[in-house]
């Protein structure tokens, strides 16, 4: 093929490839700019299949086209595709004309290409950016058509950027967001509006924040095309600054309202620490305004002592990086103060920027603590005191030393029960009767103070206004406390004063335990008459029953020499159940409801002396003893219980009925917590064993109905829980629980 000598000399300086291809898709020319752009002997790709130069992928695509241009060249505008450039690699070639070679030959295409490659590249960065930003970027004309969405774009509509395409504003959006977006999208077009815009739009009814950033793009011709739009959702960033902005008022809200000290100190990098705020308050306690203390350091606003505390602190909580919980006590411009405080380290990219630290003053729990401490102590003196004199006295004395009241009184009532009389009385107190030469004052029955005192209920008068707790003595305030039946307590003061509910309570629970220690004498007195007239009782039996008995049985033995009688049997047994009768009731009155001290005792050799004890060897009765135990008791109390069981269980097999087993087998064995007495006797019904114990029950005809109730009082008196129940073989099992194992 040849060409023109003016033809060759545009070819040779064009920057177009122009290739010259035959139906079957041959090169019959190519142009010089080959040489230069893909770097191939022009001459050497004359005669080669042009489509083994075109990227597989692209073959299909080329082919058709060409088919198309053989048929008309104007229905192919452009073609793009890759082709092999000589060193291998692959080059995006536009294809931007096709043309027959004349109007003769339509078997043959002149075909214009250029490289595009770097073209390409930068599409498909712009590609890349726009389909992995992370916000919408979209392409509208001038009546608000799309014409492009990324796909970050189109997640809000559940929909793909090809469905969007087409569409408007008001198919997407609700029609008053619809109505703002077109009205803004004019002004924009128009130059009137300020390009990055915030907008509240609905899609689906759901609120979304966008910042938009809109602006026009023209054609060549500088004629608005349409405009461009970049939207960011910022409804996460607006709600987060509207809950931070709540957050900050309730933080406000907090901090000047809060019960507790609140401190917000800035850190400084660990190197100084300055107050940046305090509450009402702190600024109460440190006796400076906020606006006073900001900026300056502890040591700068409190002195060097206390502010030198405060700092170690903080350094303390910096360095750690973490809260900080301790009970300070402080001089402040107020006074001496005790804190519970804590320190919160506030992280800004893992360094502390600020540390808050939160007071909460309990320097009056503490006082009410140790108030309350003190009163246990008392209380213990209290219960230890011999003599109602003692009693009150240590009660002004709590009252005044501990709780704090001036001007304390203790009113007993007199033997005969008819007035109010002072017991107890400060050294304030009975001065003040001197200076007024007032006599021991009483509160006769009718009295103001008797009346309180029969109500049972505490007082409190912030004024006693012309009422005088003592004649003449001027107490104008006071909490008054009956004491049960034995008085009032009174704590008052020579001033008005207001009491608060601690006030009430510290001085109620003294009125109580005074009360309570009262009582506890009268009732060791009243015990003491008992056991006096217990004493009379057992000199009784021990001498007077003892006495004619044994004279009784004398005589029985003098006249069984005599005669003979089948009577005798009975009198003699009549005085043996006498004799034990009375040996019962002397151990239920002498022994103790208590036991001083125990010691290790092995329960074998207790329970074997015990069975000796009670001389069975005329009865077929005999005891095992299982498994090794020790116990601490007191060994002569144990053997005391033990033997009553004994006996108890030996008189009620003798005395079975005459179809019965009259021998017995008793066991002694450990159990949890304690050990087992138990027989194969006739047993105990069930309908009768809450009543085993009580004095005076038995069902023998020997028995003295004593037995059992010695077996509870001792174990009472050693502290065990006894309980009766059916034993494996029958008869009767006695368990004791709650015993002391060394």
């Amino acid at each position: 093929m040849s060409w023109a000598r003016e033809d060759e000399l545009l070819l040779q300086y064009t920057t177009d490839i122009v290739t010259v291809v035959d139906s079957a898709g041959v090169i019959r020319y190519q142009s010089p700019s080959i040489e230069r752009i893909l770097e191939y002997d022009r001459e050497e790709l004359v005669g080669e299949d042009a489509l083994q130069y075109v990227h597989p992928d692209d073959r299909g695509h080329v082919e058709r086209g060409l088919q198309m241009a053989l048929e008309d060249p104007e229905t192919v505008a452009s073609l793009e595709y890759r082709f092999r450039h000589a060193d291998g690699s692959w080059r995006w070639i536009e294809t931007v004309r096709i043309e027959y070679r004349d109007a003769q030959r339509t078997d043959e295409l002149v075909v214009s290409s250029r490289d595009v490659t770097e073209r390409k590249r930068q599409e498909q960065r712009l590609d890349a950016v726009v389909s992995n930003a992370h916000e919408a970027i979209y392409v509208k004309d001038v009546d608000g058509t799309y014409r492009f969405i990324n796909e970050y774009g189109a997640q809000f509509f559940d929909m793909t950027p090809e469905e969007i395409v087409g569409k408007t504003d008001f198919d997407l959006f609700d029609e008053e967001s619809a109505r703002q977006i077109q009205m803004l999208d004019e002004r924009v077009l128009a130059g009137e509006e300020n390009r990055i815009t915030e907008a509240t739009q609905y899609i689906d009814g759901e609120e979304h924040v966008f910042l938009d950033n809109k602006f026009p793009y023209f054609d060549d011709d500088g004629q608005v095309r349409g405009l461009v739009g970049f939207s960011t959702d910022i409804t996460d960033r607006k709600r987060q600054q509207r809950e931070l902005a709540a957050l900050k008022e309730e933080f406000e809200t907090v901090f000047e309202n809060a019960q507790a000290g609140l401190v917000l100190i800035d850190a400084d990098s660990g190197e100084v620490f300055q107050f940046q705020r305090l509450n009402p308050v702190v600024e109460s306690v440190f006796g400076v305004r906020s606006e006073e203390a900001s900026g300056r350091t502890p040591r700068e606003v409190l002195g060097e002592e206390t502010g030198a505390a405060l700092e170690a602190n903080y350094r303390a909580c910096y360095e750690r990086q973490e809260p900080l919980t301790f009970r300070e006590t402080l001089e402040l411009p107020g006074g001496r103060r005790t804190y519970q405080t804590k320190l919160a380290p506030v992280l800004v990219g893992g360094e502390v920027s600020h540390i808050v630290a939160s007071k909460l003053d309990v320097t009056e729990r503490e006082r009410r603590a140790e108030q309350v401490e003190a009163l246990h102590g008392a209380t213990q003196r209290l219960l230890e005191a011999e003599t109602e004199q003692e009693i009150a006295d240590i009660a002004v004395d709590a009252a005044q030393r501990l709780l704090g009241y001036p001007m304390p009184t203790v009113w007993l009532v007199n033997d005969e029960g008819t007035e109010l009389a002072l017991a107890a009385q400060t050294s304030e107190h009975r001065e003040l009767l001197l200076d007024t030469e007032t006599d021991q004052p009483t509160h006769p029955r009718g009295d103001w103070l008797w009346d309180l005192f029969e109500t049972g209920e505490t007082e409190v008068f912030e004024s006693l206004a012309q009422e005088r707790l003592a004649a003449d003595v001027p107490v104008d305030s006071a909490i008054i406390v009956p004491l049960s039946d034995f008085g009032v307590l009174s704590c008052g003061a020579t001033e008005e004063r207001t009491f608060d509910d601690s006030d009430v309570t510290l001085v109620t629970i003294l009125g109580q335990s005074v009360a309570t220690a009262l009582r506890e004498l009268a009732n060791q007195r009243e015990l003491q008459r008992k056991n006096e007239h217990l004493e009379e009782f057992t000199s009784v039996v021990s001498h007077d029953l003892r006495g004619p008995l044994t004279v009784a049985s004398l005589h029985t033995e003098l006249l069984g020499d005599a005669v003979e009688s089948e009577h005798l049997d009975a009198i003699r047994r009549s005085h043996d159940q006498m004799a034990a009768l009375i040996d019962d009731l002397l151990t239920l009155a002498r022994q103790g409801r208590s036991i001083d001290e125990l010691v290790e005792v092995d329960l074998e050799s207790i329970a074997r002396e015990a069975w000796e004890n009670i001389c069975v060897n005329d009865v077929d009765a005999t005891l095992a003893v299982e498994g090794g135990r020790t116990v601490l008791a007191d060994d002569r109390r144990l053997g005391q219980l033990l033997e009553n069981l004994f006996r108890n269980a030996v008189q009620h097999a003798t005395t079975a009925p005459d179809d019965g087993d009259p021998s017995v087998r008793v066991r002694v064995g450990p159990l949890d917590g304690g050990f087992y007495v138990t027989d194969d006797g006739p047993g105990i019904p069930e309908t009768e064993r809450r009543s085993v114990f009580e004095s005076g029950y038995s069902t023998a005809e020997s028995g003295t109905g004593f037995g059992l109730a010695i077996v509870k009082n001792v174990a009472e008196a050693h502290g065990w829980d006894v309980s009766v129940t059916d034993g494996i073989d029958g008869g009767a099992r006695f368990e004791f629980t709650g015993v002391e194992l060394p």
